[in-house]
């Protein structure tokens, strides 16, 4: 009887030994997703400081040409194209 008990109670031990081990793995995963949620959202960060950058590079040509053409439009070349 007595033995039977012990052997239910290093049973139940192991059992809770697993449990605590497949806790501990799907503790693993929950860091593994959430490090690679970081790494999105780091990417994604990226992305928009790319497509900033982008549009500032776009604006400065814009304003660039534009100053060309204005100049051009000035000089005397062009007021000699125009007679």
């Amino acid at each position: 009887m007595f033995v039977d008990v012990l052997n239910v109670v290093l049973v139940s031990l192991d059992v809770a030994k697993a449990v605590i081990v497949d806790v501990l793995v799907l503790n693993t995963v929950l860091v593994f997703v959430l490090v690679l949620n970081v790494v999105v959202v780091v990417v994604d960060v990226l992305n928009a400081v790319i497509v900033c950058f982008s549009t500032l590079v776009d604006f400065v040509v814009f304003l660039l040409v534009d100053l060309v053409v204005a100049v051009f439009q000035k000089s005397n070349l062009f007021q000699s194209h125009l007679i």
